[in-house]
């Protein structure tokens, strides 16, 4: 049973533990016991080497006073829950580095982790977890390092950050483009936003469709500066982001780029620069459009610069049409959407410097018998290749058709397969 008896008992019973750093409270239940507070009476002995805390709430699909037979209902259950979150807070006064999972923000869990993450929020140097986990105070600590939040709340403000400080962000779920007014150390009206030590930024934007509303004032546009990034991950990032204008340096190496609209829009951010691995992913269905072919011609066109290239075609994405592809760097392609095995073999002809091909979810079309026998090379680049789900009427197709790919692929020095292929290796 892991319900907040057992988190007290668990205190209790180390006492004066001042060698203890990290700390895990675990609850499946919301209420707190009456009397469960007048365990610890007046003296709490702090933890002062307590630094990290992590708070884990997994509510059973059972009554939560199942465990608590005390409490018939959660009548006064809101001052327990203050009363145990301030004692947390005296038992462990110097928690810096703080993870959220599972607080339903209208639970008896969110009150409790607001109470704590006010009291730790002027001295942060990471946190994890929700947004409203972060809602009851307004600015956090200047000292802040490391931040990974979800957005997935509505109606709740992010709080005033330092963006100064910061050298990793994580943000999931961001509604809108207003949360850069939220950064920024001096005027919260300025409009340059300095992320001067930021290494490391992940941004995944609501998908199109849900709700985008304004969180603070729109009217303000800003002008982003990254001059230490070294990883930029963007998801659904829109048009009009202030992020596709951002100011970088040559300190960025490393860009992935997943999309589900067919415009991969950030990518122009980091167009000529010389990094060191590119990478775009994308599950849109406009992957045949003419604006996706000029798009990705861009970006892995003769003018690319980027040491390792990638380019992932999920599902709901059809493979384009070789005619209008132009893509001499690209060194790693994947395809998991349904594709013709024809479809495949001239896009790969297209690709003179291919490196790595990932294949699965591919159909084989009735052409397949007779392509031994006229079997010529189609790429004298790929050193490897993934053969993964392969759709064919008849298994004796499948091997006929990974027959031909060792034959018209005379560069390939690596062939991986799926379970499902062993015995059509056998038979070859």
């Amino acid at each position: 049973s892991e319900t907040w008896q057992t988190n007290v008992r668990f205190i209790q019973a180390f006492g004066d533990a001042r060698w203890v750093k990290r700390v895990v409270l675990k609850s499946n239940s919301d209420l707190v016991p009456d009397g469960l507070m007048e365990h610890f009476g007046t003296d709490v002995t702090p933890w002062v080497s307590a630094r990290a805390l992590r708070i884990i709430f997994e509510p059973q699909p059972t009554s939560p006073t199942l465990n608590n037979p005390i409490d018939t209902a959660e009548l006064h259950n809101e001052d327990r829950i203050a009363a145990l979150a301030g004692t947390v807070v005296k038992c462990m006064p110097n928690v810096a580095r703080m993870h959220v999972v599972g607080a339903n923000a209208s639970s008896g869990s969110h009150a409790f982790v607001n109470a704590v993450s006010r009291a730790y929020a002027n001295q942060y140097v990471l946190f994890e977890g929700s947004l409203s986990a972060l809602a009851p105070t307004p600015t956090l600590s200047s000292t802040l390092t490391a931040l990974s939040v979800d957005f997935n709340c509505s109606g709740t403000l992010l709080p005033h950050i330092c963006s100064e400080s910061l050298r990793y962000l994580h943000m999931t779920e961001v509604p809108s483009d207003d949360i850069w007014q939220k950064f920024g150390c001096a005027d919260l009206a300025d409009t340059d936003i300095w992320f001067n030590d930021l290494e490391r930024l992940t941004l995944v934007y609501q998908t199109k469709g849900a709700d985008r509303s304004p969180i603070i004032n729109s009217e303000i546009d800003v002008q982003i500066h990254l001059p230490q990034l070294r990883q930029l991950s963007v998801e659904n990032c829109p048009a009009d982001s202030p992020l596709l204008r951002a100011k970088t340096s040559s300190m960025l190496k490393y860009v992935h780029i997943t999309d589900r609209s067919g415009k991969i829009e950030p990518v122009a951010m980091v167009s000529g620069q010389s990094i060191d691995t590119l990478a775009i992913t994308t599950y849109s269905s406009q992957t045949t459009s003419e604006s996706f072919c000029q798009a990705t011609n861009r970006i892995f066109g003769a003018s690319c610069k980027a040491k390792a290239t990638s380019l992932t075609l999920g599902l709901s994405s059809q493979l384009p049409n070789a005619e209008h592809v132009n893509w001499p760097q690209l060194r790693k392609l994947s395809i998991f959407a349904e594709t013709p095995s024809d479809t495949v073999i001239s896009l790969i002809k297209k690709l003179p410097n291919l490196a790595e091909l990932v294949m699965s979810s591919i159909f084989i079309r009735g052409w397949i018998h007779g392509m031994l026998e006229n079997a010529s090379t189609i790429s004298t680049s790929i050193k490897m290749v993934y053969y993964g789900d392969i759709y064919a009427p008849a298994a004796e197709e499948t091997t006929t058709f990974l027959k031909y790919l060792l034959l018209a692929i005379p560069s390939l020095n690596e062939f991986a397969f799926s379970e499902k292929h062993l015995e059509s290796l056998y038979k070859f």
